[in-house]
C-alpha cells in the first residue's frame, strides 16, 4: 500500500487528522503493524532456513536500530504513553 519509509510521513499525517477531528482513508496503525509482521516472519525464515531470501533483503534496512520501521514503531509507542 505504501513504501517504507512513508510509515513516519503517514504517522504525522494520522496525528494531524485526529487534531482536526477527521477520519484517514486508512489505519495508520494496521499498516505499520502489517509490516512489523512481515519483517517478523522474514527474520523467522532466516532463523528456520539459515538463508538469507528476498522477503529478509527487503526488511533489512527497515528494521534494526536505525531502520525506518523501528523509528516508526517507536514514535507510534511514545505517542500512547502520553496519551
Amino acid at each position: 500500500m505504501a513504501p517504507v519509509d512513508w510509515l513516519l510521513h503517514g504517522q504525522n499525517a494520522a496525528e494531524l487528522y485526529s487534531s482536526q477531528c477527521r477520519k484517514t482513508s486508512l489505519s495508520h496503525d494496521k499498516l505499520l503493524f502489517g509490516c512489523a509482521q512481515e519483517a517478523v516472519h522474514a527474520l523467522a525464515d532466516l532463523t528456520l532456513h539459515g538463508k538469507e531470501d528476498l522477503k529478509y533483503i527487503k526488511w533489512r534496512s527497515a528494521c534494526g536500530k536505525d531502520g525506518v520501521l523501528t523509528k516508526a514503531v517507536k514514535v507510534i509507542f511514545l505517542h500512547t504513553l502520553y496519551l
